[in-house]
């Protein structure tokens, strides 16, 4: 990384922050001439055009700015902590732009074709009700073992050099500058804070929202103060960082963990839940969905991209954001998640309570029989007593609250639905200004892939195409300085 870029006499073309799967797609994007296209054969087409273009910005001119100074740390933590062993998404949907099947060559070339999973026992059967189709019957889906993935990831990073394109630190502050340029504030790991400039800045920061907290929980701490120790109530964003999850089993008999929620994480903290106590307790407000993605399959399957263009052609924020609860429906687990913990119920270590919620959570810290716990009161009239709550609740986006973004929107405010800003096409924050977002954030523009490496593929392709339009249309102007300059043809030649 050169000293003197970042400066405010010569900024970045382009700083990213965060250094996930997002990131690393916007990156390679960026820098591959050639991009191949997943989606339509107009794409496809325009693409086959700009193959004669070089990559969009240099290498040396991009930064990217992530706490953990590294490409996909904290991704690679969360799965290491949730154990975590499938990828949830296709093997063809991965951060490399040139080759669709470049995940599935790299595991062939490595001898590890035996991470390439086919899913054939389907339980979401999703029919298309003009035709009656079966989408489960007649589509081949594969998905990629998380750490075929993960190093496939890494070498995307090794062959592209890109190790020292992140710097660590954290993003406290975006500013625009009048000469059109965007100061950012950094805090680093040592506290100290150091200003960065840059053309153009992308907020990559994935799902990192605000975690989603039940009423009850929000009672339990309204005195001002906790009465129990820390530990006994956490949600899931808290365990997987904090190492809780990987705690040894206590010595003393009977005791019990409650986690609250239907989805995914639930089912993770579910089986980390079996080795640490005799009994984990499952409490969620629906019945347990079963999907095998987390959106529903018609998203994902050959027809996708008419659903997406539906979804393109909505011009309602409000109706866009219907649209995306319809497809996601909130959490769910997958087929073989619902084959463990079918096994775990047979065992007698695992009690699912579907169509409950907690009431209230009393924390009892007196009772010598069953040591400090929990007596938590259900809607159902029920009580339970537990030892630990784990919240598998999720998180929410909300622009005005994001500790970054609620920043970047009292300095450039723009419309936000239910928390969602409402971007530009291009994904800019606001027309006048090169900031733009990929993520859940962006997901009123990309879709209910958003958050998801499909969202990650479109999100990098919308920017990159608007920065090579920015870079065309500068072009053209300093061409027609020239021209103006030039007192004959000859010397209108002479410039190109």
């Amino acid at each position: 990384m050169t000293a003197q870029i970042g400066t405010k006499e010569d900024p970045y073309d382009i700083l990213i922050i965060g250094a996930g799967p997002h990131a690393l797609t916007l990156v390679v994007r960026l820098l591959t001439p050639h991009p191949a296209s997943l989606y339509t054969d107009k794409e496809q087409e325009r693409f086959v055009r700009s193959s004669k273009l070089k990559s969009a910005i240099r290498k040396e001119r991009i930064c990217v700015v992530d706490e953990h100074g590294a490409w996909m740390t904290r991704w690679r933590m969360l799965f290491d902590e949730y154990g975590i062993d499938w990828m949830r998404s296709l093997v063809d949907v991965h951060p490399d732009a040139s080759d669709k099947g470049s995940l599935r060559d790299f595991a062939m070339a490595n001898n590890r074709l035996d991470e390439i999973k086919e899913i054939d026992d389907f339980v979401e059967k999703n029919k298309h009700r003009a035709s009656g189709f079966n989408h489960a019957q007649h589509t081949s889906f594969q998905i990629p073992s998380s750490s075929l993935f993960i190093d496939f990831c890494a070498h995307l990073v090794e062959q592209l050099d890109l190790k020292n394109v992140v710097r660590q630190a954290r993003v406290t502050r975006i500013t625009p500058v009048p000469s059109g340029e965007f100061e950012l504030i950094l805090t680093n790991r040592g506290g100290s804070v150091i200003p960065l400039y840059a053309k153009r800045v992308v907020c990559a920061i994935g799902n990192v929202g605000i975690p989603n907290v039940p009423r009850w929980v929000q009672e339990c701490q309204a005195c001002g103060r906790r009465r129990y120790p820390r530990d006994a109530l956490m949600h899931s964003s808290e365990l997987a960082t904090g190492g809780y999850l990987r705690q040894c089993r206590p010595t003393q008999k009977g005791r019990r963990v409650m986690i609250v929620g239907g989805g995914l994480t639930a089912g993770h903290l579910v089986k980390r839940g079996a080795c640490q106590f005799d009994e984990v307790i499952v409490v969620t407000r629906q019945h347990l969905r079963v999907k095998q993605f987390d959106v529903s399959l018609q998203w994902v399957d050959r027809h996708s991209a008419s659903y997406l263009c539906r979804f393109w052609q909505e011009s309602d924020p409000k109706g866009r954001l219907k649209m995306i609860q319809t497809a996601r429906q909130g959490g769910s687990i997958n087929g073989w998640m619902k084959e463990d913990l079918s096994a775990m119920q047979s065992s007698g270590t695992l009690r699912i309570r579907e169509r409950v919620q907690i009431l209230t959570a009393t924390w009892i810290d007196n009772s010598t029989e069953l040591g400090q716990h929990w007596h938590v009161e259900l809607d159902d009239g029920s009580m339970e007593c537990v030892n630990r709550i784990w919240m598998a609740t999720g998180s929410k986006m909300d622009a005005e609250h994001d500790k970054l973004l609620s920043q970047l929107h009292r300095a450039i405010p723009v419309g936000c639905t239910e928390g969602l800003p409402m971007l530009t096409t291009d994904l800019k924050w606001h027309p006048q200004h090169a900031i733009y977002v990929m993520g859940g954030y962006a997901a009123l523009q990309v879709g209910p892939n958003a958050l998801n490496l499909a969202g990650a593929k479109i999100a990098a392709d919308r920017i990159v195409e608007s920065i090579r339009d920015e870079e065309e249309e500068s072009s053209e102007c300093q061409v027609c300085v020239g021209l103006e300059e030039c007192q004959n043809r000859y010397d209108a030649i002479a410039l190109e």
